[in-house]
Protein backbone atom coordinates (compact mmCIF):
# COMPACT_ATOMS: atom_id res chain seq x y z
CA UNK A 1 0.00 0.00 0.00
CA UNK A 2 2.91 2.42 1.01
CA UNK A 3 4.57 1.84 -2.59
CA UNK A 4 0.96 3.38 -4.16
CA UNK A 5 1.43 6.26 -2.54
CA UNK A 6 2.57 9.52 -3.64
CA UNK A 7 6.27 9.21 -2.32
CA UNK A 8 5.89 5.92 -1.69
CA UNK A 9 9.31 4.60 -2.44
CA UNK A 10 11.02 6.89 0.10
CA UNK A 11 8.47 6.38 2.74
CA UNK A 12 9.01 2.53 1.83
CA UNK A 13 12.44 3.10 2.52
CA UNK A 14 12.08 5.09 5.80
CA UNK A 15 10.37 2.60 7.39
CA UNK A 16 12.16 -0.53 6.20
CA UNK A 17 15.52 1.38 7.72
CA UNK A 18 13.84 2.01 11.30
CA UNK A 19 13.33 -1.21 11.53
CA UNK A 20 15.48 -3.44 13.88
CA UNK A 21 17.94 -6.14 12.86
CA UNK A 22 15.90 -8.63 13.72
CA UNK A 23 12.32 -7.42 11.99
CA UNK A 24 14.77 -7.12 8.95
CA UNK A 25 15.70 -10.89 9.26
CA UNK A 26 12.15 -11.79 9.51
CA UNK A 27 11.35 -9.62 6.06
CA UNK A 28 13.70 -10.82 4.73
CA UNK A 29 12.28 -14.69 5.35
CA UNK A 30 9.12 -13.18 3.46
CA UNK A 31 10.73 -11.83 0.51
CA UNK A 32 11.92 -15.22 -0.44
CA UNK A 33 8.08 -15.99 -0.97
CA UNK A 34 6.69 -12.93 -2.18
CA UNK A 35 9.63 -12.72 -4.82
CA UNK A 36 8.10 -16.20 -6.41
CA UNK A 37 5.22 -14.61 -6.43
CA UNK A 38 4.10 -12.37 -9.56
CA UNK A 39 1.35 -10.55 -7.69
CA UNK A 40 4.47 -9.86 -5.02
CA UNK A 41 7.09 -9.70 -7.08
CA UNK A 42 7.63 -5.72 -7.33
CA UNK A 43 7.13 -5.18 -4.00
CA UNK A 44 9.83 -7.47 -2.96
CA UNK A 45 12.57 -6.36 -5.40
CA UNK A 46 11.92 -2.48 -4.14
CA UNK A 47 12.72 -3.85 -0.59
CA UNK A 48 15.73 -5.82 -1.69
CA UNK A 49 16.36 -2.51 -3.49
CA UNK A 50 16.61 -0.97 -0.17
CA UNK A 51 18.40 -3.47 2.15
CA UNK A 52 21.14 -3.71 -0.54
CA UNK A 53 21.13 0.12 -0.84
CA UNK A 54 21.51 1.05 3.15
CA UNK A 55 23.08 -2.35 4.29
CA UNK A 56 26.54 -2.91 4.29
CA UNK A 57 27.71 -6.24 2.64
CA UNK A 58 29.51 -7.19 6.25
CA UNK A 59 26.19 -6.46 8.18
CA UNK A 60 23.86 -8.18 5.55
CA UNK A 61 26.47 -11.46 6.24
CA UNK A 62 25.39 -11.15 9.75
CA UNK A 63 21.44 -11.57 9.26
CA UNK A 64 20.41 -14.76 10.24
CA UNK A 65 19.15 -17.50 7.36
CA UNK A 66 20.90 -14.75 4.91
CA UNK A 67 22.63 -17.47 2.34
CA UNK A 68 19.43 -19.48 2.42
CA UNK A 69 17.96 -16.20 0.82
CA UNK A 70 20.35 -15.43 -1.55
CA UNK A 71 20.09 -18.86 -2.81
CA UNK A 72 16.15 -18.88 -3.26
CA UNK A 73 15.95 -14.78 -4.40
CA UNK A 74 18.73 -15.31 -7.10
CA UNK A 75 16.50 -17.16 -9.37
CA UNK A 76 13.54 -14.71 -9.13
CA UNK A 77 15.25 -11.61 -9.31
Amino acid sequence: AILKEIDGRKRLEENILRLRKDQKEAVLGFLVTWNTNSRNCHEAQAVIETLLKHETPDSLLQYSGIKAAVESLLPYT
